[in-house]
């Protein structure tokens, strides 16, 4: 019977046991996952998910009234970094962009006028 690390739960030959190449495959199988995991975690917690949209045409502002800005496709969107692992912005909603997980969000904006 083959031995399990405590926390990862690795299987891994004892002393004294025959190893066979399933016994092996199964070691790298149970690594590979580990592995796999822990890279994913680590690539999350250092690249920061953000998108950036930009509105370039004309639109007319009416005092007093709500204008909605219709974003074009965005210069990027790496939300998949991020902890709901889905982008910011969608083609079905280019008028909002959409936190894909309960979180903590910063937003910022810019305009001019001319």
């Amino acid at each position: 019977m083959p031995g399990l690390t405590p926390y990862r739960k690795i299987r891994y030959p004892l002393v004294g046991e025959v190893v066979d190449a399933a016994a092996v495959q199964n070691m790298a199988a149970d690594m590979n996952t580990v592995l796999t995991a822990s890279a994913l975690a680590a690539n999350r917690s250092t690249h920061r998910s953000s998108v950036r949209a930009v509105y370039t045409g004309s639109p007319t502002i009416v005092k007093n009234t709500l204008t909605v800005v219709t974003f074009g496709t965005p210069l990027w969107d790496n939300g998949a970094l991020g902890p709901g692992g889905a982008a910011y912005w969608a083609a079905g909603s280019p008028t909002r962009f959409t936190a894909p997980a309960t979180g903590l969000y910063c937003a910022t904006g810019s305009a001019a006028l001319d």
